[in-house]
């Protein structure tokens, strides 16, 4: 039995059929079982890198729910119970952006080397915070995949040519838009960045004034800014792929969902072979603000949702509008501390509100101090 101790890389999915497309790629099977108190189960297998004779060793899962929350819950379980993940891939489909300078069309894939724009959250007409953390090693895979791209060599498409008949691509008739820049059949391939928000966009206007305000964004999903928030949570990097299954408008239906989550996930085969086996290093290092955030679990009250309502409801509206908030525990205390960082006398304001609704007892002492150190 393989050791889970030498898992480099997490891929997680949304949909069934995400995850299905991801594992057809992926060699050497297994099921695993997580770490107690994590009830997921996963698969592991492997997948070439630039070495011969050293695979990636990946585990691949798939989300109860798929929005932003429920993708940072499942990235955090991920990374629980494989410790030595050092990177995790959001894989899937998204809506495309189709302009004039972007020929995105269904089926097409979007790779996320710009990283995610956390649209849902602005301040000031700004994005509320950048979302930290994209994976150098494979956006530099993707820049090899790239020279690749313009010497004729296309991997992902020999992947394609023969693929089950439930992922086989719909007839062209069914894309609402012609292109004439796309080699017959198959899919063309965009570097740019993924729109992310707690929405399902299906308005071709503001899809249109989205792009307007963010002109590098191609794609719009609902969970690439969650699983960003949890590898940024636990010191691993991230990085995103996206097969386009519609185009953010009203003619959103179901029909290339399976060909654009196969799309998806044959790009991430051939990314993943160009990159360098991404062995697990010594353990993630704890941040101070997880040490914080560590604290502050420890006070029984904070594992209460409506207490922690009443600490972000004594701080300034400014500062509680700009809290993304989470179901889980950890990752909501996380937001919380992370975006008062982000405001002049916000950590004061949190130190206030949490003595005001928690009380004064030693555990909260120790847990303001270092909110107060930070």
């Amino acid at each position: 039995m393989r050791s889970l101790s030498d898992v480099g890389i997490g891929i997680v999915t949304a949909l069934p059929v995400e995850c299905a497309a991801m594992r057809y790629f992926v060699d050497d099977l297994a099921d695993v079982a997580g770490r107690p108190g994590d009830p997921k189960r996963y698969v592991t297998g492997t997948m070439p890198s630039t070495l011969a004779g050293r695979p990636h060793r990946v585990v691949v899962t798939v989300m109860a729910q798929d929005n932003n929350k429920n993708a940072a819950a499942a990235c955090i379980d991920l990374l629980r119970s494989f410790s030595s993940i050092q990177c995790v891939l959001m894989v899937g489909i998204a809506g495309g952006i189709p302009t004039a300078e972007r020929d995105v069309r269904l089926g097409d894939v979007v790779v996320g080397t710009d990283g995610v724009v956390d649209y849902d959250h602005v301040r000031r007409d700004v994005i509320r915070r950048q979302v930290q953390g994209l994976s150098m090693a494979l956006a530099r895979a993707a820049q090899e995949v790239r020279v690749g791209e313009h010497l004729g060599l296309r991997p992902w498409e020999d992947s394609l040519c023969v693929v089950p008949q439930s992922f086989a691509r719909p007839a062209d008739s069914t894309d609402i838009l012609s292109s004439v820049s796309h080699r017959d059949g198959m899919p063309k391939v965009h570097y740019a960045a993924i729109a992310s928000a707690d929405r399902l966009l299906r308005d071709a206007q503001h899809r249109n004034a989205l792009v307007h305000r963010y002109p590098e964004v191609a794609a719009v999903e609902m969970e690439g800014s969650g699983i960003a928030a949890a590898c940024d949570l636990h010191g691993a990097h991230w990085f995103v792929v996206r097969g386009i299954a519609d185009y953010c408008d009203n003619s959103k239906d179901f029909a290339w969902h399976a060909y654009a989550s196969l799309t998806a996930a044959a790009y991430v085969r051939a990314l993943l072979a160009h990159t360098p086996p991404l062995t697990p290093a010594r353990p993630r290092q704890t941040d101070a603000r997880t040490a914080v955030i560590d604290l502050l679990m420890d006070i029984r009250v904070m594992g209460d949702a409506q207490a922690r309502q009443l600490i972000v409801e004594q701080l300034r509206p400014e500062i509680r509008g700009s809290i993304r908030r989470f179901q889980a525990l950890r990752p909501d205390l996380y937001e919380i501390v992370s975006t008062c960082l982000n405001y002049e006398g916000g950590m004061g304001e949190l130190a206030d509100a949490i003595r005001l609704v928690v009380g004064d007892s030693l555990r909260v002492q120790r847990a303001i101090e270092a909110l107060e150190a930070l």
